[in-house]
């Protein structure tokens, strides 16, 4: 834990909001820095004294005043400006980019020394057209339906109960029937 991190965690002791892991550990580190003790001491000391002053009348019109002309003084500094360009302006340099590199690829002639291969056509395979007659077939397959004995084909109500010996008995019909 560096100085930084170490003092954060004094502030956070102090103020009531270390948890009670953090406490622990902030405990051993402070068993061996002799500095991070000094700071907790010194800072818990002024906090005591600002607490105190604070609950009995609160701070001095005088301290109030610095407090004020301190502010002021940090306002006037300006941090340096950072400036950035609109996005469109990124935009358009990209696209300037891109486009660029696509031209060069486009306008690039082929290397030397190589030659453009003439692609000759290959003949075609003859695909022989569908000649089955496919309404020919449908009136073949209507014929064989109706030609099948719907007399022979025993149809089963869904309300009719059925007992296993009467389903094997069905079961024993229809082998006999297709064999």
């Amino acid at each position: 834990m560096n100085k930084d991190e170490r003092e954060q965690e004094i502030l956070l002791e102090l103020s009531g909001e270390l948890s009670a892991r953090r406490k622990r550990r902030l405990e051993r580190i402070l068993a061996r820095s002799e500095e991070g003790r000094a700071f907790r001491d010194e800072t818990k000391r002024l906090t005591d004294l600002s607490r105190a002053a604070l609950a009995d009348e609160g701070p001095a019109p005088s301290v109030v005043v610095r407090i004020m002309d301190e502010a002021r003084k940090d306002s006037h500094t300006k941090p340096a400006p950072i400036t950035f360009l609109p996005r469109p302006v990124y935009a358009v340099a990209a696209t300037l980019v891109l486009g660029f590199s696509l031209w060069l690829v486009i306008q690039r002639p082929p290397p030397s020394g190589t030659e453009v291969a003439e692609h000759e056509p290959k003949t075609l395979v003859e695909i022989p057209a569908w000649d089955d007659d496919i309404d020919s077939q449908l009136e073949a397959l209507d014929e064989l339906l109706l030609a099948m004995d719907t007399d022979t084909m025993t149809i089963f109500d869904a309300s009719e109960e059925l007992d296993i010996e009467s389903l094997a008995r069905e079961l024993l019909l229809l082998e006999e029937e297709e064999i």
